[in-house]
């Protein structure tokens, strides 16, 4: 699922003549090596392909995204770090319209 949702969404991006990132690497933090589903360097968005065993560890994955947050806010760009996370729950449809939403709003 998680494939195919990015497949997808990569047309829209060519489109947009955004640059994604896919499986970026955050790199360590605190011992912990972590990679985003997709990241958008320019806008500083991070996208989160929500898996059904996302809905047992909200906890974790709270405390993943702020340590990623603090990581990537140390970047050149300055700013913090956004996060949008599409569902496996949603249609592709609407996850890509979640996601080019919150470019919209990014870009002004």
């Amino acid at each position: 699922e998680e494939d195919e949702f990015f497949r997808q969404l990569r047309h829209f991006h060519e489109l947009l003549d955004i640059k994604v990132a896919y499986q970026y690497r955050v790199g360590n933090y605190q011992g912990t090596e972590y990679r985003i589903d997709g990241y958008i360097e320019s806008l500083k968005l991070a996208i989160e392909y929500e898996e059904g065993h996302h809905e047992n560890q909200t906890k974790e994955d709270y405390e993943r995204e702020r340590e990623i947050a603090e990581k990537l806010g140390k970047s050149k760009l300055g700013g913090d770090v956004e996060f949008v996370r599409p569902t496996i729950k949603e249609s592709h449809c609407s996850g890509i319209a979640k996601v080019m939403r919150k470019i919209k709003e990014k870009r002004g």
